[in-house]
């Protein structure tokens, strides 16, 4: 009688210890760093978290931009324009599976303009957020911008990155006709200041 007491009490106890077990599942640790690993929460409903070239088309669009898909090969963008001044808008972080990307690039590419100093590129990278102005390999303006989507942003959160990339834009293009000296530059004995570069610069196509 005694021993099947004692064998009840040891099988209600290993009960109680597998449903506690089911409720409450180990919490595994990252041996490395010795904590638990963070839990990274789901995207709320409504938030862009990937898009395809429809989408980036779209968004363009709602942004204020005219724009087109064109294909190289098995790669397609986006040649946009913010009234005559074209862009390039390209996907990055694509799933293979067809999921989506999750990142959009948007680049300018300018030629005909004189020589720009790396100083004056600097300068503007300087002042200006979100964009980035550099020299190309053949030493000709370009701008481009990133827009991360990864973890999700809203509609009207990504419509305002497109719109800063819009006044980017708008404002390289003027800078780079704008008749302002070099760093470094003399001004002429006259006082006025030399024109660099001149007008007529024109993004690359």
């Amino acid at each position: 009688m005694r021993t099947l007491i004692v064998a009840a009490v040891l099988l209600a106890a290993a009960a109680g210890a597998h449903a506690q077990t089911a409720s409450n599942p180990p919490v595994i640790v990252d041996q490395a760093i010795g904590r638990a690993p963070p839990l990274r929460a789901a995207p709320s409903p409504g938030l862009v978290t990937s898009t395809d070239i429809n989408g980036l088309v779209a968004a363009l669009q709602r942004a204020g931009f005219t724009g087109d898909v064109k294909t190289e090969g098995r790669d397609s963008f986006v040649l946009a324009r913010l009234e005559t001044i074209p862009f390039q808008a390209f996907l990055a972080g694509c799933q293979p599976s067809g999921g989506g990307c999750t990142a959009i690039e948007l680049y300018a590419g300018f030629s005909g303009t004189a020589r720009i100093p790396l100083e004056r590129i600097n300068g503007w990278n300087a002042r200006t957020p979100f964009a980035r102005a550099f020299l190309d390999e053949d030493r000709d303006p370009s701008l481009v911008m990133n827009i991360n989507l990864d973890g999700g942003v809203s509609p009207d959160n990504l419509k305002a990155q497109l719109e800063m990339w819009g006044e980017a834009l708008e404002t390289y293009s003027l800078f780079l006709v704008a008749r302002v000296p070099p760093v470094g530059a003399v001004s002429a004995p006259s006082g006025q200041l030399t024109p660099v570069p001149p007008a007529g610069a024109q993004p690359k196509r």
